[in-house]
């Protein structure tokens, strides 16, 4: 089963991801960037992130660009889950090449569940 490692620190987004993905996926959750660096560096096969941007002790922005400035993780897929709409979260997130976002309150989950899949299966 492929790995996701979840990065969220509400507890109800992580609860919903945990359990639309929990079929098809081995989900691993982390609070925050940090824990979720430390996880990489524990768990060899993650197959895509899956990280908010808001976030105590490292958001998601720089979790990602460390991430993709690490050989061993930057051909990992990231996607960002996030509850606020930012005028510049796009633009950071393109140029750290994040896969995509998807916003909390407009989610479509049929359809983010496709997206991974399709990240997976290209990655």
């Amino acid at each position: 089963m492929k790995k996701i490692l979840l990065i969220e620190d509400e507890d109800l987004y992580a609860n919903i991801l945990k359990e639309k993905l929990k079929n098809d996926f081995e989900v691993i959750h982390v609070y925050d960037g940090l824990s979720g660096i430390k996880k990489l560096e524990e768990v060899n096969d993650i197959s895509l992130i899956i990280t908010d941007w808001m976030m105590p002790n490292m958001n998601g922005g720089k979790f990602s660009y460390l991430v993709k400035l690490n050989k061993n993780y930057s051909s990992i897929p990231i996607i960002i889950l996030t509850g606020r709409k930012m005028p510049d979260t796009e633009m950071k997130a393109k140029k750290i090449n994040i896969n995509l976002i998807f916003y909390k309150q407009d989610v479509d989950w049929d359809e983010f569940i496709k997206k991974i899949k399709e990240l997976i299966k290209n990655g």
